[in-house]
């Protein structure tokens, strides 16, 4: 929860620390967003019952925004989809190898230097 002043607004002491309230202020680049709030640890199975107490402390109205509540499985790399992070580890590792490759080539044959004498302007 948010570290509340006398006020009843966020406290300039506590607050601005408080990893929760610098999340969301962080800008959002799209007008529709997501912020992630928190992690919920340990293992569940199917059946198994989460409840939360939900309080709207920032009005949205005045944006025309909305608030929901959203529950997702993320794996080990940050997505749900294991398959993107190898995809992306995958990519860069080729990327890697390519640059090599080419930083190899140049170095064992060097591809020489034009000069305007090789130009060729005919048709």
């Amino acid at each position: 929860m948010y570290p509340q002043s006398v006020t009843g607004g966020i406290s300039p002491l506590v607050g601005v620390t408080d990893p929760h309230f610098m999340n969301w202020m962080n800008i959002a680049a799209l007008p529709n967003f997501r912020k992630l709030y928190g992690v919920i640890e340990g293992k569940f199975s199917p059946g198994d019952i989460l409840s939360f107490t939900v309080s709207s402390l920032v009005d949205v109205n005045s944006f025309q925004g909305k608030k929901s509540l959203v529950l997702s499985a993320q794996g080990a790399l940050g997505v749900s989809n294991p398959g993107l992070g190898i995809t992306y580890i995958v990519t860069g590792g080729a990327c890697l190898l390519f640059s090599i490759i080419f930083f190899l080539k140049q170095e064992i044959s060097p591809r020489p230097l034009p000069t305007p004498a090789s130009l060729n302007w005919t048709k």
